[in-house]
Formats: C-alpha cells, structure tokens, sequence
C-alpha cells in the first residue's frame, strides 16, 4: 500500500515536469536456495545487502522499497529522453549483485532479475506500471536471470498466449477433449 501511494505521489509530482517515473521491479535468482543451503540468517544478511547495494546506486530522490520475502521495488523519476540512465542503474545494481556476500567466513552468491517499466501515453496508471514490471522481471528470469529489462509489449502478448493455452487445457481435459497417443520408439 505504501508503495502505491509513493508512486502515485511521484506521477502527482512528475505530472507538469518533463520527467516520468520509471518503476524497477528486483527479485532475486533462487534466494530459496541460499536459506535452505546457509540458513535464515544468511538469508537476512543477503536481504540486507541488497537492500544497501540498492541504496548505494539510486539516486537521492529515488524511493526504494521491499515489496516482498526476496523482491523489491524502486521508483526512479527521469528524463524521457534519457531512458539509457535507468538502464545503467539496473545494469549497475545487477551487477553489484553478482558480488559474493562474506557471510560466517563464507561466500555466498546470488544474482537478481529486474523488470522496468515507465509511465507514458500507453501506461500512465499505477497498476499498470506495477504489472508491466512484474511482466519484465519475470521475463528477465525465464530469459535465465542475472539481468534488467524493459518491458515490452510482445512481453504482455506471450504471457496472454500461454495463459489462453492452458485455460484452454483446464477446461478441455476434464470434457474428454484430449485423446493421449502412445507411440514406442525402438532402437
């Protein structure tokens, strides 16, 4: 909730001004394997630092936030036709987290996707911009993580596509609609 009401105070800002905010969604690349090999612990500590290699690469008037166990989120005004310095950030963050973290005389790695997304004539709503993050951070993650993207609209039409296939297979086993083959191959 905080988070909504951050970005809808940055459009309310931004609305007469030249700059747009762009929205970075940040999930880390299998976090559940670094609690379940080096503990709870370990995983706070890796949290943390992440948290700090965000802070320590946005700007002063960037607003960060974590939005869930291994996610978070940073709203970032910016020119319109500098589009390239959001990316450089992302860039930057993603690869201040390659960087292993000492944690109890160990190095634990990790790696993060970030999905971008901004404002504009064809997404100015707030839910919007969150969904179309949320898009591109999980693209960045099928495309096998340790990256930033931006969204885009094929991004949106894929995920539509296997959503209208699988529904389709929810209602179509259940009704006989599927008839399973069994071919043997034979060496």
């Amino acid at each position: 909730l905080r988070l909504v009401e951050a970005i809808s105070d940055v459009l309310d800002r931004t609305w007469r001004t030249e700059e747009r905010p762009a929205l970075m969604q940040l999930n880390l690349d299998r976090f559940k394997n670094i609690n379940d090999v080096y503990g709870h612990i370990a995983g706070d500590a890796v949290l943390r630092s992440v948290g700090d290699a965000i802070m320590a690469t946005v700007p002063p008037e960037a607003i960060c936030a974590r939005i869930g166990a291994d996610e978070f989120a940073v709203i970032l005004p910016f020119c319109e036709s500098a589009r390239e310095v959001v990316a450089d950030i992302a860039e930057h963050i993603v690869c201040r987290l390659r960087e292993p973290v000492e944690i109890g005389g160990i190095d634990v790695h990790g790696s993060a996707s970030i999905g971008l997304s901004r404002t504009g004539k064809e997404c100015g709503e707030i839910e919007g911009l969150l969904r179309r993050a949320n898009i591109a951070m999980h693209a960045a993650k099928d495309s096998g993580g340790d990256r930033a993207m931006w969204f885009d609209t094929t991004m949106e039409s894929v995920l539509k596509a296997r959503n209208e296939v699988e529904s389709g297979l929810r209602r179509g086993i259940p009704l006989g609609e599927f008839v399973p083959y069994f071919q043997p191959q034979v060496d």
